[in-house]
């Protein structure tokens, strides 16, 4: 029984690849095959649950993100490629790009994809379950080329006014699925941006720092009634805690793996970990090349220490989000 549910799920998939290739792919690539006018979907099982999907397919212009804004001008509309005071450059539906007057165009806030609300439910069904079946490529260790960062001693940036709205705190801890019952570790936890959040939602929070300043002031901003433990050093127990957030700290680890050794070995079967990270790709962020990690970076030396990739959150302007399970 369980072998014909397999196969019925391989082969409903298969169908979904099918209606994929005569639906979507004109626009959109998978690993750079395809479409070019929406973005790449080889990785969108790790940002998309099947009911965001399902969403997605039938309402994509409920979310549209700044890489795919569009804008209509000479009586077409296109996704905005570039612009500057004279001009603007769109991408056509049909691959072509276009180059307008910057005065003629005007932003739509609307998706160039149309609603799928006439594909049939089952072949809905069957396009959603092949899109979530997209993880792009496992990962292999590499050796670390990147240079292990000093601890941060300034805090101006850390508190600047616009943290808040640029690094989404709540929208990050949504994304851990915190339970009112669990124990939940702030490694690196700082001055407190997250750990009195996390205090609010939970039964525990652990914060774990190196620095005894830091836990000072994160103890002195703490929530009246949140239960917190304020650790200093760089350690937890085996099996304590439910869940990890790792955020803006794990480039400061001096030994990684040892350090992920432990973080596996502290959480609880079914535990997760967030690790936020500064994104290294992105240009003109004011942060030191030392305080940032690329993508493959943080997948290269996490993954092949025991953990498997669930989620990427890409909602963050600024930062990678990765959610890690412990991987079997």
């Amino acid at each position: 029984m369980r072998w014909a549910i397999w196969a019925a799920s391989i082969a409903f998939a298969q169908d979904g690849a099918t209606l994929f290739q005569e639906h979507c792919a004109r626009c959109h690539s998978i690993a750079g095959r395809g479409g070019a006018v929406g973005p790449d979907l080889a990785w969108i099982a790790l940002a998309r649950t099947p009911a965001q999907l399902r969403k997605a397919l039938l309402e994509p212009s409920a979310e549209i993100f700044d890489d795919f804004a569009t804008a209509t001008a000479g009586g077409v509309t296109g996704v905005i490629l570039n612009e500057d005071d004279l001009s603007i450059q769109l991408r056509l539906a049909d691959g072509s790009m276009r180059t307008f007057p910057r005065a003629s165009a005007r932003r739509t806030g609307a998706s160039l994809m149309p609603p799928f609300r006439s594909l049939p439910a089952p072949h809905l069904e069957a396009l959603i379950q092949y899109l979530h079946t997209l993880r792009g490529q496992p990962v292999e260790a590499r050796p670390r080329q990147r240079t292990i960062a000093r601890l941060a001693e300034s805090t101006a940036w850390m508190t600047r006014p616009s943290r808040e709205e640029e690094e989404r705190p709540e929208q990050v801890l949504d994304a851990l699925a915190l339970r009112r019952d669990d124990t939940v570790a702030d490694v690196g936890a700082g001055g407190g941006f997250f750990t009195g959040r996390i205090g609010r939602r939970v039964h525990k929070v652990i914060a774990l720092d190196v620095q005894a300043s830091a836990l000072e002031a994160n103890r002195k901003q703490m929530p009246p009634g949140v239960n917190a433990e304020f650790r200093l050093g760089s350690d937890l127990d085996p099996a304590s805690v439910d869940a990890l957030l790792v955020a803006n700290s794990y480039h400061e680890f001096a030994e990684p793996e040892k350090m992920l050794a432990m973080l596996r070995a502290s959480l609880k079967p079914g535990g997760r970990m967030l690790v936020i990270e500064y994104q290294k790709e992105k240009p003109g962020l004011p942060i030191n090349e030392t305080h940032r990690m690329s993508l493959e970076e943080l997948r290269t030396e996490i993954e092949p220490a025991g953990f498997r990739l669930e989620r990427i959150l890409d909602f963050l302007p600024m930062q990678h989000g990765l959610l890690f399970t412990v991987a079997k």
